[in-house]
């Protein structure tokens, strides 16, 4: 960031003398356009985006043509006693260029800076189901491969006792955006505690997690954990479905109509057994052993 304020200090100190260099040194007389041509150049430098996929040369090699054709068509002789005003106006250019392109590199490297920052920052968010059904059928397929353990849950919130109170005092568009509110929590929940390898996505209102040399079991008591700590924050229930392969089903497609069909309230599952789903680092030195 000190880079592109020196920078842009630099290039207002240059325009600056620049517009005044007639009175600085009375026999300097340059070509009325050339202050035009020098500030259109710099405003379409600066104000140009990703600027770095063109080189300064580059850009000095379009502006001095430009200058050359301007020169001519408005009768400025080149050479002779005017020879040394022409090389002064290119320089001029060039200065102009080089000032105008650090202030534009600058700037550019900072966007991009700022939305590394973001995307660090910002919580990790479920994919959209269609989005990430390549990673899911390459997890299925890779269990099958290797004849491992995994399973598949999909997830909704039941929260019919608050939805009816809320019809009875909001308007359908306060209500949905309570609803997204909520999934929004649901989403921050699940994917801030689960391990890197599981996969976590998101379509028309319900959860699809995948977790990879996972039993049913684990899942189950997994997902109890969640909704406790979900219901101490908002005040909602799960309804979660549990498939496993391969002992149920063999196919992606499968594994989630089968959780579908299961889904009942967490409250019907007994949970007399510790979880394992904290186990994270066994979870990928496993995968590391298999090469994934």
């Amino acid at each position: 960031m000190l880079n592109v304020r020196l920078s842009l200090v630099f290039l207002i100190l240059w325009l600056g003398i620049l517009f005044n260099v007639e009175r600085i040194y009375e026999p300097m007389n340059l070509a009325s356009f050339v202050y035009v041509l020098t500030s259109c150049l710099a405003v379409l430098i600066i104000c140009t985006p990703k600027l770095g996929k063109v080189t300064l040369l580059q850009i000095t090699g379009f502006s001095l043509p430009v200058y050359g054709c301007l020169k001519w068509y408005f009768g400025y002789p080149f050479s002779g006693p005017n020879l040394p005003i022409t090389v002064t106006e290119c320089v001029v250019l060039c200065v102009t260029n080089l000032l105008a392109f650090r202030v534009s590199m600058g700037i550019d490297e900072f966007v991009t800076a700022a939305a590394k920052a973001a995307e660090m920052v910002s919580p990790r968010q479920p994919l959209s189901l269609k989005d990430s059904s390549a990673e899911l059928y390459e997890e299925v397929q890779r269990a099958r491969r290797f004849k491992r353990t995994l399973s598949l849950a999909t997830l909704t919130f039941k929260g019919d006792a608050s939805i009816e109170q809320l019809d009875s005092l909001f308007n359908k568009a306060k209500t949905e955006i309570t609803r997204k509110y909520i999934e929004s929590k649901v989403a921050q929940q699940l994917v801030g505690h689960c391990d890197a390898g599981d996969l976590v996505a998101f379509q028309n209102g319900e959860f699809v997690l995948l977790f990879p040399e996972t039993s049913a079991e684990d899942v189950k008591i997994w997902m109890h954990r969640m909704e406790a700590e979900l219901k101490s924050k908002i005040g909602i229930q799960l309804q979660v479905g549990v498939a496993s392969f391969p002992d149920q089903e063999c196919t992606l497609t499968g594994l989630v109509e089968r959780a579908k069909s299961e889904r009942v309230c967490l409250s019907e599952y007994d949970f007399s057994k510790p979880a394992s789903r904290d186990n994270a680092s066994e979870n990928a030195a496993t995968r590391s052993e298999i090469g994934v």
